[in-house]
């Protein structure tokens, strides 16, 4: 099953190929900078603030287990 992060990714491969089929330069070259933007901001950044969440909360309850 693929991840989100990779069905992401091949939609804007995707697109990029588009745009830079029909816009060789400059706005082919504005629209990878906003995909690689968003690819940050929309799967990878909250993925690992879910994680980072996770792993507090089970930091807490293995200290609370030792004491």
């Amino acid at each position: 099953m693929l991840s989100k992060e990779q069905v992401f990714d091949t939609l804007m491969l995707i697109v990029l190929l588009f745009v830079w089929a029909t816009f060789p330069d400059a706005a082919a070259f504005l629209w990878q900078l906003v995909s690689m933007s968003m690819s940050q901001l929309l799967v990878k950044l909250p993925f690992s603030r879910e994680m980072e969440l996770e792993a507090d909360a089970v930091g807490l309850t293995m200290m609370a287990k030792v004491f």
